[in-house]
Order: C-alpha cells, then structure tokens, then sequence
C-alpha cells in the first residue's frame, strides 16, 4: 500500500491517493488499483491518522476481494425493507426465540424511523454516528397509562368470558385483568385497543400523562447490537462491504447509567418479617425465594414440584418461564444460559415455607381432582395454566404498596439479595453460582460498587489488627 497526499495551489492537503498492488480478475496479471480519500475537516492531528489507517484497511480489504473476483452485488434495497426481512428471519430460524424478537422489534421501534428514508448501501459511518449520538443527546416522549376506572362493568355488560374478550381484543387475559383493577399501568397500545373493542372514550377509563425520558446507556447498546446484527446479514450477503455500525467505526457509547434501586439491609430483613406474616401461601412462597435465593422471576414461573428436594435440602432451576407478549403469549423455555441450570441448597427458613406451601399446593391439587390441569408447575393460574411472570410483578409492587417499601423491581430484589450475601460474606465464587452467571468476571463486573466497599472494611479490620485494637 503506498499512500499519495494530494494539494491544492495553496499548499493546503485536500486529499489522499491511496495505490493498493493486487491482481487482474480477468487476465490474472498484476494491477495497480487506486482511490482517492478526502481529507476530513476539524480533525485532530491523532484523529487524521486514525482516519487514513482504517481507509488503507478498508482498501486493501476491497483489492483482495477484487483480486479473487468477489464483487458486492449492485442493489437499490431500502434498510427498513432489510431490517423487516431480518425481523421475520429471526422466529424462522429458531421458533423459540420469542425473546430475542421480541426485544430487537423493540429496538426497530427506534432505529427504523432514522434510517427509513436511506438505502442500506448509503448507510455510512457519519450517519450510523449521528444516530447513537442523537439517541445519548434527545429525548423522547413516554406516555404513562394508569387504570382510573375498572372496566370490569364492561366485561360483565358483554356477556362473553375474560379470555373470549381478550382473544378479539388482540391482547393476553392477563393484560385484560391487569386492566381491570383501578391503578395498575397498561400500554397505550393496550388501552386504545380495549376502548376501541367496547367502544368507549379512552379518558373515561384511562388517566395518561407524558412525561420526557432519556435512554439509558445500557439500553442504546441494546439498540446497537440489533444494528450490528442486521448490518452484518446484510454485509453476509454482500450487500455492503463494511458494517459501520461497530465499535470499529464509531465512538464509544454515551448515556445515563441508571442506579440500581435495592433494599438496605434494614429494609431486607423488614421485607422479609413481611413475607413470613403473608397469608396467601402462594405469594410468600414466590416472594421468599425472590429475595432468599435471588431467582430470575422467569425461573421461579418455571418451577416444578419435583425441583424440590426436602431430603437434600435443595431447589433445582431447570426452566424458565417467559411472557412473549400477547402474539406468543407464556411460553416455557431452557435457562437463560448453561450456568443458569443449577441446583442450590435452601436456607432453612426457605425450606420451610416452601414445605408449608407445597402441602397446601398437594390439598388443592386432590381437592380439584380432574379440575386441575395436567402439570405439576407450583405457581399456576386460575385456568390451571403455568402462571405468567408479569403476575409475579404484581404481587411484589401491590405486597410493596401494601406494606409501605419503596418499589424495588423483582430484578433489583434479586440485586439485593446477591448484595446482601455478598456484604455477609458468601464468597464471590459461591454468589456467581447461585445466580447463575456464566463466570465469575461477569459477577465481578456487575457488583464492582458492593465489592469495593467490602475493600474499604477489608482494610479497616486488617489495620485494626496491625494497632492491635480489639
């Protein structure tokens, strides 16, 4: 590679002429292939090189395929005629990956409006740029949905039951309950579909206010790797000759860092005087593995009674359980990850709530005889069922309410307890194990903040030790 730099009759560098040695595809015989790159403005002098070096890559990656006759086809495809394409692919090569759909036709939400009016050959790093820095820099308008009216009355008035009525509507029963108790929060999507089937006003029903967000970081490099994943299909099938869309081509992510809300110790052990005072065994026995264990809600969902062992001592995490909105509905998968698959042992207040539970779970079972559904799930609904995880959402914030704690999410209960055993003194090691985690870096990583406080008692006790004071 030799590189020419080009001036204008100032003096001044307007260009670069970069000269790559390759060979004829047609005769085989040694060529001279040559392009020209301009001189980007207001760069650093550390930025120019940056620039000139990754074009010299990209060139020299163009000649060797020039070389070997491999050609990107010519084509005029739109991204979001792409992007929709790569959407639709995702359930055709693997049915089961409701999540991983769900999730990038989210991310779509956001990246198509940007990109629609672009071909995917024009979509170019300064662009795909503008995009993340537009996502770290703006805001968008998020509209909050809260139940003012049950619209049980218009149930009754239908005369038809709960799932029928959910099944015309387009929507999950459960999300036609959840819009049946005054102060829960449902979708816009879901609140304009409901009035739009009963024929009502929305406001009659419905309070709604809009209020200013900004994404987080965590959630604008979500909507990079779904950007990535398509550009590189499309890069796949020599659509494109680079995905400009990586960490390779663009700067590093910008955004807020949400802080995990969690319970303090103080409130962890009120919370858990809470749970042994509940009288619905079907939430003490789901809360108190919650903050007990630390289990994703999705694999509390998926237990089984034969994951307990009462002669062991142990609860064993072999599904997980997953809500995949209301075009799949809830749908029982394999663990998140290998590691997720485990077997752990139960403190003992545990076993024995859940020894409690598990009887009244066998009574009901023989009380409704062949009323009961053919599963041997522990946490159900009414209609026998496995129970969806967003009802474990609802009995923590409505056991949350109920008992004045401020809202901590299932998720940031399951941050407390891998704090609360962290700060006890569990070892990281045993920690990773229990939440599952695919190593022990990514737990390091994660609770980084818990283990530097642990340093800083670390070096008070062994300083103590050093003065020989008690």
């Amino acid at each position: 590679m030799y590189v020419e730099e080009r001036k204008n009759k100032n003096g001044e560098l307007i260009s670069y002429r970069l000269i790559c040695s390759g060979k004829d595809t047609y005769s085989g015989k040694h060529k001279n292939y040559t392009k020209t790159i301009k001189v980007q403005p207001n760069l650093s002098k550390k930025e120019t090189e940056h620039f000139l070096k990754k074009a010299q890559y990209e060139f020299e990656e163009e000649v060797e395929k020039l070389s070997k006759g491999i050609r990107t086809i010519e084509n005029n495809i739109m991204f979001v005629d792409f992007a929709n394409q790569w959407l639709d692919s995702i359930l055709i090569r693997n049915p089961d990956s409701y999540t991983y759909y769900k999730g990038a036709k989210q991310h779509l939400s956001v990246i198509i409006p940007f990109f629609k009016d672009y071909q995917l050959k024009n979509i170019g790093p300064n662009l795909i740029q503008n995009f993340y820095d537009s996502l770290s820099a703006n805001t968008y308008e998020k509209q909050i949905v809260i139940v003012k009216k049950s619209i049980k009355e218009l149930i009754t008035e239908s005369e038809l039951y709960q799932h029928e009525i959910a099944e015309q509507i387009g929507i999950h029963r459960l999300t036609l309950r959840m819009a049946s108790n005054v102060g829960n929060q449902v979708s816009m999507t879901t609140a304009k579909s409901i009035c739009k089937y009963f024929g009502v006003p929305i406001n009659k029903y419905f309070d709604i206010t809009t209020t200013s967000c900004r994404y987080s970081k965590a959630t604008i490099a979500g909507i990079r790797t779904t950007l990535v994943m398509i550009l590189s299909e499309a890069k796949r099938r020599l659509l494109i000759d680079h995905n400009y869309a990586t960490k390779e081509y663009t700067k590093k992510l910008t955004g807020n860092v949400k802080k995990k809300t969690i319970f303090s110790e103080d409130e962890a052990k009120r919370f858990v005087q809470c749970i042994l005072n509940e009288q619905d065994l079907r939430k003490k026995a789901v809360l108190s593995i919650l903050i007990m264990l630390g289990l994703r809600k999705g694999e509390i969902a998926g237990l089984c009674k034969n994951d307990i062992d009462f002669n062991s001592n142990t609860l064993s995490v072999n599904r997980n359980c997953i809500y995949a909105g209301s075009q799949f509905g809830v749908k029982i998968k394999s663990p998140k990850t290998k590691t997720s698959k485990r077997t752990l042992f139960m403190p003992k207040m545990l076993a024995e709530i859940l020894n409690e539970y598990i009887t009244w779970w066998q009574e009901q079972k023989l009380l409704h005889g062949d009323l009961w559904a053919d599963t041997d799930f522990l946490f159900l609904q009414e209609n026998g069922n496995v129970i969806n995880p967003c009802t474990l959402t609802q009995w923590v914030t409505k056991f949350e309410i109920k008992h004045g704690f401020e809202h901590v999410p299932c998720h940031s209960i399951r941050h407390t307890a891998t704090t609360l055993m962290l700060n006890s003194g569990v070892p990281i090691k045993v920690v990773s194990q229990i939440l599952g985690h695919t190593s022990e870096a990514f737990t390091l990583q994660v609770y980084t903040h818990v283990l530097q406080g642990q340093q800083e008692q670390a070096s008070m006790t062994y300083n103590n030790f050093l003065c020989g004071v008690n």
